[in-house]
């Protein structure tokens, strides 16, 4: 009898043994099909999380409860130099080459300096005001205690606040009061800045919306959350 025992117990142990290397190899093939396609689009090595749910079952039944994750610094396209959290939950993987999730959120983790290349990218550096004086944007810089970013101009002999809040469901940036030389800020600076601000978040997958607006040490967080989305809706380079 205490043979029997010791040998259903051996057994018991090699099992959960089994079970647990099975469960181990699933997450890493499965985390690699996930990464291998985003990383190439961010140009970045992301990283994958199943959370506590054992992911065999799931995959058997068809449906993951949750899905953490992380893009590192993206590499290319307006969110270059930033980063994404992704968490997902209640994926349907019916379809393994689109796996579609029925609760998303997003933190966007934007840095000043992608900001800055975006605002650049708007043709508002260099915008004459007067005969041979031109404003030019030089930097961008987070205000953390002010809920802005400082917004450099002419080398920093001027400054202006732009200050992100959702608005139905979308970033937008007010614009404080800011003069050079005693004359408003041309439309197209202005126009530049705002759309430089919000652009790294507009490139995002449709059918996200902004629930907040965080201004940081390192630039602006910004929390979107959607549903029935397909994962390979973040495929795209962003």
């Amino acid at each position: 009898m205490r043979g029997l025992l010791k040998a259903v117990v051996t057994l018991l142990v090699l099992l959960a043994i089994i079970a647990g290397a099975a469960e181990i190899v699933t997450r890493f093939i499965v985390g690699g099909e996930i990464r291998e396609p985003l990383g190439e689009s961010w140009q970045s090595e992301p990283s994958t999380s199943f959370g506590m749910q054992p992911l065999l079952p799931a995959l058997m039944n068809d449906r993951i409860e949750s899905l953490s994750i992380d893009s590192g610094t993206i590499g290319t396209g307006d969110l270059r130099g930033s980063a994404l959290t992704i968490e997902l939950g209640d994926i349907d993987i019916t379809d393994r080459d689109n796996p579609v999730a029925g609760d998303v959120t997003v933190i966007a983790r934007i840095t000043a300096e992608t900001i800055f290349q975006a605002i650049q990218e708007k043709d508002g550096g260099d915008v004459s005001i007067l005969p041979g004086v031109s404003i030019t944007i030089d930097g961008v810089v987070p205000q953390p205690a002010r809920e802005a970013l400082v917004v450099e101009l002419m080398r920093g002999t001027a400054t202006v606040d732009a200050t992100p809040r959702i608005e139905d469901g979308n970033v937008v940036i007010d614009l404080g009061n800011a003069e050079i030389l005693g004359l408003p800020l041309p439309e197209a600076i202005t126009d530049a800045i705002k759309g430089g601000a919000s652009q790294s978040v507009g490139a995002l997958p449709d059918g996200l919306t902004a629930t907040s607006v965080t201004v940081t040490e390192e630039g602006v967080d910004v929390t979107l959350t959607g549903s029935g989305l397909a994962l390979a809706d973040f495929q795209t380079s962003p």
